[in-house]
């Protein structure tokens, strides 16, 4: 227990400076809860948009009384909360097997639980508090303390709602061992008491308990190039065997661990458990994170120790010289990561959102994909780009809309990557991005794939009071119905920025996609300012309205007068394709939606 300790305390002072992005969401939770202005995310908006809001306020905590001696970082604080709790994962699974006589098993376990790169890098996540509040949890069960272990299985709920999926299993697990059914009641009355009033609280500030991050993690899997749970273990099985082939020796090993399963009941729960969380996360359709794997992490673990303890019979030395080759891919995994601590990403990160609170008004809303880090440094009223605070935006990926979350919001500032900006998706020099936006900032990180980032700052006015602007349209094709457009303006000058809102609703299912653009006309007819756009109508849902914006600037040579404002729908891959607007023929399959008027 003493080595498990000691190498648990190197791991998490060697880690201490480890720097998630998605952690950060939480600790500017903290802060503010902190600050008396409640459990937000941005100040006066209720959204809950981390997956720890109970880890959020066991943090606060811990900050509050460690601040009333010094000064103490949210992130440092989570870091070595995460390393302890991590230890005592460790030490859990060691003790339930050395509890039936597994104890080289145990310590084999141990060492490959504490010292595991999926799990260290997720420091400063409630990832590694979930983990040991979970293997203590079984061992309570094993000792037959089920109602200690059940208020240890709400507190991890508490923490991260996938603690509830924990209790099922570790539950059923055990009344199918002891066959004591009567004996359920009480765990059951003790878990939903700690966790029953808790969801409520929830609801009762939010509106409901489920995180807007589950959506916005499911959106993101069904988008092209993020693979899900499944394609990601893959993913993250290659990446090991990528660091060291020596990983490889895990699976004759912990073939062998499973033979043995067969008279070690004992470690059938947390393999259950391990089973079940991927089903969960299979099921959900979420996008693979790093994270997402850690249930499967002492699973694998126990039948790793299992199996060496089995090649070894049960000779300690010798079976740490059968896990030798694995403990060695664990120490080259994990030093390569300790060596660019923090990484670069985060390092870039930081500088930015350290130049946005100092050279940016304190009320400026700030649009970025990545909101962690650089909101908690920047401290401003940050816009989401991928949908952890506003559902709406999630709605705007499923249809791969990328560009409508500025759109719709109109942040002063935008900061994006020089790979992958949005989802792939780059902004052309005759993008209307480029028209309303102008870079103010460019900062370029060594090893930073996304070097350089620029921080681009709005030069259009925000639109106030949209108008809306009168519609004879009804349906183009034979699902595609406009039901309502709105410009911010009906009449302008030459030069200004106009932008029209255009509200569909497909009657049917869409079987295809279309593009859509929206033209302002003069009368012999010439198009003088224009934006189309990709409609994915494919992945609309059947009823229910969907927006899209058509930013553009109008010429500074636009003659006076009025102008008409069509709109059209055809093929991208045959502009000259376009769908009939049924209820309101019109030559050149247009639909006029309103006038513009430019005065002198």
């Amino acid at each position: 227990m003493a080595l498990i300790a000691a190498l648990g305390a190197a791991i998490t002072w060697a880690f201490r400076r480890n720097a998630l992005d998605d952690p950060f969401v939480t600790y500017r939770y903290v802060e503010n809860i902190l600050a008396g202005v409640g459990p937000v995310y941005n100040v006066g908006e209720s959204a809950l948009s981390t997956t720890a809001l109970g880890y959020a306020g066991f943090l606060a905590a811990i900050v509050a009384v460690g601040r009333s001696v010094q000064t103490i970082d949210v992130s440092l604080a989570s870091n070595l909360v995460s390393g302890a709790s991590l230890t005592a994962a460790a030490l859990a699974v060691f003790l339930l097997a050395r509890r039936h006589g597994q104890a080289t098993a145990g310590l084999i376990a141990a060492i490959a639980l504490v010292s595991a790169r999926p799990l260290i890098s997720t420091f400063g996540l409630e990832t590694c508090l979930l983990l040991a509040l979970v293997t203590w949890s079984a061992y309570l069960f094993d000792r037959d303390r089920p109602t200690l272990a059940a208020v240890l299985l709400a507190a991890a709920t508490v923490v991260r709602a996938d603690g509830a999926v924990a209790f099922a299993c570790l539950l059923i697990a055990w009344l199918a061992m002891t066959r004591r059914w009567r004996a359920m009641a009480r765990p059951l009355i003790v878990f939903a008491a700690i966790v029953a009033p808790y969801e409520l609280t929830l609801v009762a500030i939010y509106g409901s308990p489920i995180p807007t991050t589950l959506a916005a993690k499911q959106a993101q899997a069904s988008i092209a190039g993020w693979p899900d749970f499944a394609s990601g273990l893959a993913v993250l099985a290659a990446e090991h065997v990528a660091w060291s082939r020596l990983f490889l020796w895990f699976l004759p090993i912990a073939a062998i661990g499973i033979v043995a399963l067969a008279r070690q009941r004992w470690a059938l729960p947390l393999i259950l458990w391990a089973l079940a969380q991927s089903v969960t996360y299979q099921v959900l359709g979420v996008a693979s994170y790093t994270w997402y794997y850690a249930p499967l992490v002492p699973a694998v673990a126990i039948l790793f120790g299992l199996g060496a303890a089995t090649v070894a019979r049960r000779n300690t030395a010798l079976a740490i010289l059968v896990a030798a080759p694995l403990f060695l891919a664990q120490e080259k995994a994990a030093l390569a990561l300790t060596f660019q601590l923090p990484e670069p990403r985060a390092r870039a990160y930081q500088t930015v959102g350290r130049w946005l609170a100092a050279n940016t008004p304190l009320e400026s809303r700030v649009a970025v994909m990545e909101v962690g880090i650089m909101g908690y440094y920047a401290q401003r009223p940050m816009v989401d780009l991928l949908g952890l605070i506003r559902p709406d935006t999630i709605d705007a990926l499923r249809r791969q809309d990328f560009f409508w979350t500025i759109a719709a919001y109109q942040p002063n500032y935008v900061v994006l990557t020089g790979k992958n900006p949005l989802w792939f998706q780059f902004a052309a020099p005759d993008h209307w991005f480029h028209q309303f936006f102008a870079p103010v900032y460019e900062h370029a990180e060594p090893g930073f794939w996304g070097s350089p980032m620029t921080v681009y700052r709005r030069t259009a006015p925000r639109r106030e009071s949209p108008e809306s602007i009168r519609t004879d349209i009804g349906r183009f094709g034979s699902a595609l119905t406009l039901a309502r457009a709105t410009a911010d303006r009906t009449t302008a000058r030459r030069g200004d920025f106009l932008t029209v809102e255009l509200e569909w609703i497909a009657a049917a299912p869409v079987r295809r996609d279309y593009a859509a653009f929206v033209h302002v006309v003069s009368s012999e007819p010439l198009v003088i300012a224009q934006h189309d756009t990709p409609i994915n109508a494919s992945r609309w849902p059947v009823g229910k309205p969907v927006a899209y914006f058509h930013p553009m600037r109008l010429p500074d040579d636009a003659s006076p007068g009025v102008y008409t404002i069509e709109v059209g729908v055809y093929l991208p891959e045959e502009p000259l394709t376009r769908l009939p607007p049924l209820d309101s023929p019109r030559p050149r399959n247009v639909g006029i939606v309103g006038a513009l008027t430019i005065v002198p």
